[in-house]
């Protein structure tokens, strides 16, 4: 994909999200577009609550369809590691990566590739 036709993407995407009222909407667009953008299974918005309490705010699918019992989808000790650092976690294979190798969800889950960051 050109430079061109990616901005002209982005572009579209920005109108389509400005012009939503709806909050939940404005997220699944986004998460979708992100999906898509990215090549990706599927994607989640997490928010943290004041008491540090994990909350999956929107998680999709790359059939744009919402993912039921996301919380069981996620690999905790990606998250906390972000949460707590607040870096950027970019893997080409999490299965590699020296803490994972350690972890039960992402085992389980068999996760690949991983995009996770604070905003």
């Amino acid at each position: 994909m050109t430079d061109s036709i990616m901005l002209q993407r982005l572009l579209n995407i920005g109108r389509r999200l400005i012009s939503e009222a709806d909050i939940n909407r404005v997220l699944s667009i986004a998460i979708d577009e992100a999906i898509e953008i990215a090549g990706a299974e599927h994607g989640l918005i997490i928010l943290f609550a004041e008491d540090g309490a994990t909350l999956i705010q929107t998680a999709r699918n790359l059939e744009r369809e919402d993912i039921e019992n996301a919380e069981f989808e996620i690999s905790h000790t990606i998250i906390n590691e972000v949460k707590s650092n607040g870096n950027t976690i970019y893997l080409h294979n999490a299965l590699k990566h020296q803490k994972l190798k350690k972890s039960k969800s992402a085992t389980r889950l068999k996760i690949l590739s991983v995009i996770c960051l604070p905003l």
